[in-house]
C-alpha cells in the first residue's frame, strides 16, 4: 500500500506550490532572468514546439535573446489565475494547470493586454523544498507583442 499524504500536508504542498507559480512571475516582470532561469534549473521549458529548454543556461539565453526591456524590465505583469494543484498521494509529485494573461506598459506603447495563455506545470519535491519538473506554456491568444519580443510585429 502506497503511503498517502496528510491533509495538512497536502495544504501546504498546494500552497508551497502556488508561491512558486506566482514568484516566477514576479521575477520575470521585475526582469530577474537568472533567478527565473534558477528556478527550471532542474526542470524543461516549454514556450512552443520550437522553443523547449533545459536547465537554467538554456532559459537565460532564451529569455535575453527573445526579450525586449526597457529600463531593464519587460514591463509586464503576468497575472495567474485560476490555478488548480494536484498533489500525487505520495506528497513527492505534482501538477498544476493555471491561466495567465500578460498585459504590459512601455514607452511609447499604451497599457493592453499582450498574451493570454495556459501553464501546465509538473513539480518534484526535493529534500522538502518543492521545485519545477516542466513547464509548458499553452498559448490562447497574442496581441501586439512588438515591444515584449524582438522581431515580433505590432
Amino acid at each position: 500500500m502506497t503511503d498517502q499524504i496528510s491533509r495538512e500536508d497536502r495544504r501546504v504542498a498546494e500552497s508551497d506550490i502556488a508561491r512558486l507559480v506566482h514568484t516566477y512571475c514576479h521575477r520575470l516582470d521585475a526582469g530577474d532572468f537568472d533567478a527565473v532561469a534558477a528556478m527550471f534549473e532542474h526542470a524543461t521549458w516549454q514556450l512552443s514546439s520550437e522553443i523547449v529548454t533545459t536547465g537554467s543556461a538554456e532559459k537565460t539565453a532564451v529569455l535575453q535573446e527573445a526579450m525586449m526591456l526597457h529600463d531593464g524590465k519587460p514591463g509586464t505583469r503576468h497575472m495567474v489565475s485560476n490555478l488548480v494543484v494536484d498533489v500525487a498521494g505520495d506528497g513527492q509529485t505534482a501538477r498544476s494547470l493555471s491561466y495567465v494573461l500578460t498585459s504590459q506598459v512601455a514607452p511609447g506603447f499604451p497599457l493592453q493586454l499582450i498574451s493570454q495563455a495556459r501553464y501546465e506545470d509538473t513539480f518534484s519535491n526535493r529534500n522538502g523544498q518543492w521545485r519545477f519538473a516542466s513547464r509548458v506554456v499553452h498559448s490562447d491568444g497574442v496581441g501586439d507583442m512588438s515591444h515584449h519580443q524582438k522581431g515580433a510585429a505590432g
